[in-house]
């Protein structure tokens, strides 16, 4: 009888840990990440190379030079957002530090293998529009995946029409889709959802079509999209690159020099520093991730306790984002 006890014991306990945990998986769609990267061990779920069309989404996007004295770009950005979403050397938001289910990265990689600086500036190093949108269908339909991370922007309508479908489908199978906002210091509200510009009092209020140009009503009709900008409760970044938009950006979250895993092809050791929305969006990628993971709900109710936890304090995020905080 004793031991009959202690098997239903150990078996309640167990069956305790597993309702806890359930699997909550990061998708990062990017420039893939370093394989054979140490911290990436044990961490990463199958991926695919939607570029090469393989199973190895290896981050080794290299640089072609350029004249006019260019720097080389050597890949790493998939490497680094990746690393942020597994919450790698202290780049995880302090609010879920005390959320421990064990989260996984499944690395999709859309990047062209060559790419020089200038259209890595352009954000043109994507293979293709198509390219993006399979491997976001892929993250999509697989089970394991909560939380799609896009810390890149594609400057085809093609896209941002294809993408609003993906959005249904996201929504109807319960998953976040955590965007990127941009690093040009725009305003979004300024978009509408063809890409077009409406009139506006300057330049500055009027940029070119953007994949994080999303209308008020679109982002009202999808609740589980969720656009970040490089923010803290001191305010946005000190150079004023993150894009913004009351009706259009959701929150704030740190992208300024943060600390994540690196390509060791690209130079320099196991990590470095990197800033931008692109480093911003995984931290909420994160945490919304460990939310699905420790609680049974649906992803309205992970979103509303998403918002409990931001800081309000900041005037300026208070008036130019959607839910007016920041996630520390």
């Amino acid at each position: 009888m004793k031991r009959l006890l202690i098997f239903l014991a150990l078996l309640t306990n167990s069956l305790e840990v597993r309702a806890e945990c359930r699997p909550s998986d990061i998708a990062v769609v990017d420039s893939g990440v370093d394989l054979n990267h140490p911290d990436f061990q044990g961490r990463l779920v199958q991926g695919h190379d939607f570029a090469n069309g393989d199973d190895k989404p290896d981050d080794d996007s290299q640089a072609q030079f350029e004249p006019g004295g260019l720097y080389e770009f050597a890949g790493g950005h998939g490497t680094h957002v990746a690393g942020i979403a597994l919450g790698l050397h202290g780049s995880s938001p302090s609010k879920v530090a005390h959320l421990s289910c064990p989260i996984k990265v499944m690395p999709l990689k859309i990047h062209s293998s060559k790419c020089s600086h200038s259209a890595w500036k352009n954000m043109d190093c994507i293979a293709s529009a198509q390219v993006a949108l399979s491997a976001i269908d892929h993250a999509i339909k697989s089970p394991s995946i909560r939380v799609i991370n896009l810390s890149f922007g594609i400057l085809e309508s093609a896209f941002a029409q294809g993408l609003i479908y993906r959005f249904e489908d996201a929504k109807k199978r319960g998953k976040f889709i955590v965007m990127a906002a941009g690093n040009s210091g725009w305003n979004l509200d300024f978009m509408i959802p063809s890409g077009k510009v409406r009139r506006c009092r300057s330049r500055r209020l009027c940029p070119p079509r953007s994949t994080a140009g999303l209308a008020a009503d679109l982002l009202r009709r999808y609740p589980n999209i969720i656009v970040v900008a490089n923010a803290t409760s001191k305010g946005f970044e000190p150079n004023g690159s993150s894009n913004y938009g009351k009706q259009t950006v959701h929150l704030g979250s740190e992208g300024e020099n943060v600390r994540s895993t690196n390509h060791r092809g690209a130079g320099g050791g196991s990590t470095t520093d990197y800033s931008g929305t692109s480093q911003a969006a995984p931290r909420v990628s994160r945490a919304l991730a460990l939310f699905s993971a420790h609680y049974s709900e649906n992803y309205l109710a992970t979103l509303a306790r998403l918002k409990t936890l931001l800081n309000y304090d900041n005037r300026d995020v208070k008036e130019n984002t959607i839910f007016g905080g920041t996630l520390e």
